[in-house]
């Protein structure tokens, strides 16, 4: 068992988005393998860097799921249900997070998402995405 991982009861009850984390899991060990045992060393430079410059792309999209993931927890007052009285602090101790690190990812979640105003109108996001 790894660090964060969920008991034998949690693991039995599964998501679709459990699959998908699998099939992700799988590709992204499948990548490093790749990376790692030198497979790439044959590609020319151009191509070495298209493969750098997409894997960029990948990595600069993962935000976007944690956005959704803290608006969905924010929404379903899902920090409450863990006894943590803020998001940060429940991101600092589900997800073992420094409280800086917490902030940021709240921060950032903010930022693109949806607001509503002291109305109950729906304003546009700080960021858009």
């Amino acid at each position: 068992m790894e660090l964060g991982d969920s008991p034998a009861t949690a693991r039995d009850h599964r998501s679709p988005a459990d699959d998908i984390l699998d099939k992700l899991n799988n590709d992204l060990n499948q990548f490093i393998t790749a990376v790692e045992s030198g497979s790439l060393d044959q590609l020319s430079a151009d191509d070495k860097v298209r493969v750098w410059q997409r894997f960029e792309r990948i990595r600069n999209r993962l935000p976007l799921i944690d956005h959704g993931l803290i608006a969905a927890a924010e929404t379903s007052n899902l920090p409450r249900e863990y006894c943590s009285s803020t998001m940060i602090q429940f991101l600092a101790r589900v997800l073992q997070l420094s409280p800086g690190d917490a902030a940021s990812r709240v921060r950032a979640a903010a930022a693109v998402g949806t607001r509503t105003s002291m109305l109950g109108l729906r304003l546009d996001p700080v960021l858009p995405k």
